[in-house]
């Protein structure tokens, strides 16, 4: 009799680590490795904004005014076309299209009098998260979509440019 005890409660411990292994591993999938997911992912969003918005900068300060401001031009269409079709932005779950803007500043004042010009491009994307882990939800970027502003200044290569 003293053995069939022993041996009922040797099997009773260890089925009772198997009974809480299901809903810890449920807990643990759900509550860290969904959210590092998307964490992981809109750190991936971040980067491919800012090289989207690099792109375009670096366009704006060589064209002319009329050509950076162009909803059809390659600043404004073209570089975002080309980023969601071909390039890092096939692997960002966006919403909608990119939307860009385009200003000009003074820059600085030379000793011959010449007043350089600076352009401010501003890139908005909306993102929607990769994985939508329903236990929290309207939190942006993990249950919800997310608004990124990237904003960036570059002097014109021409300053003449700032005026046609």
């Amino acid at each position: 009799m003293n053995r069939r005890s022993r041996k009922a409660n040797l099997r009773t411990a260890r089925g009772a680590f198997l009974n809480e292994f299901g809903p810890a591993l449920y807990l643990l999938f759900i509550g860290v490795f969904f959210p590092l997911l998307d964490l992981i992912s809109l750190s991936f969003v971040y980067g491919c904004g800012f090289t989207l918005n690099y792109f375009q900068t670096c366009q704006c300060a060589a064209v002319p005014k009329s050509e950076a401001t162009d909803p059809t031009g390659l600043v404004m269409y073209g570089i975002p076309q080309q980023w969601q079709l071909n390039g890092l932005g096939r692997f960002v779950p966006i919403v909608g299209d990119p939307l860009t803007s385009v200003t000009y500043t003074d820059g600085q004042l030379e000793t011959n009098g010449v007043q350089d010009k600076n352009i401010v491009l501003s890139t908005t994307i909306t993102t929607r998260p990769l994985i939508c882990v329903p236990i929290f939800p309207g939190i942006p970027g993990f249950t919800a979509p997310i608004t990124i502003n990237f904003t960036s200044e570059r002097p014109l290569e021409n300053p003449d440019d700032a005026n046609s």
